[in-house]
């Protein structure tokens, strides 16, 4: 009854630790440890290769600037813009 009690205790971590670093069931088998903190390391060495690297800026150039008065009046954006 222990040990099949430490067994489930192990894959409910696994399992957990798996779907925080979004990785998939079959990686999750995997993961190797015996405390949540080595299960984690390994978790993100794994997740480098899984997951594809995101841009560092997702705003599309629509970042607003430290010149920005949160002005929206049509023509005085047009007047500013033909300065530049």
């Amino acid at each position: 009854m222990t040990a099949k009690n430490a067994e489930l205790e192990r894959f409910v971590l696994v399992a957990t630790v798996a779907r925080k670093f979004d990785l998939p069931e079959e990686l999750a088998g995997r993961l190797r440890g015996s405390t949540p903190k080595e299960l984690e390391a390994d978790a993100k060495a794994l997740q480098a290769f899984v997951t594809p690297a995101a841009p560092l800026n997702l705003g599309g150039g629509l970042t607003p600037s430290d010149e920005d008065d949160g002005e929206m009046d049509p023509r005085k954006l047009a007047r500013r813009s033909r300065r530049f």
